[in-house]
């Protein structure tokens, strides 16, 4: 499994920022996402910065965020 970021920028809206994860490789697996900004919320979001209700995300604020992928997924979360 290989997860690459392919975006970190401001949200659309100016609330938090928006981070993409893609994997490459066609397998699936855990990523762990550890934080070294303030991320009390993250939440799942789609292309268009939608919120998601995603299955298989936990988030302990501030610290990391837990997600299961799919082979090739994209993943965007809103960090605020």
């Amino acid at each position: 499994m290989r997860v690459e970021v392919s975006a970190w920028k401001p949200a659309e809206d100016g609330r938090g920022r928006i981070l993409r994860l893609v994997e490459t490789r066609g397998a699936r697996g855990d990523v762990q996402v550890f934080w070294n900004v303030d991320a009390r919320k993250v939440t799942p979001v789609d292309l268009l910065e939608r919120p998601l209700a995603r299955e298989g995300l936990a988030h302990a604020a501030g610290s990391a965020t837990l997600l299961r992928m799919k082979p090739f997924e994209i993943v965007t979360l809103r960090v605020e």
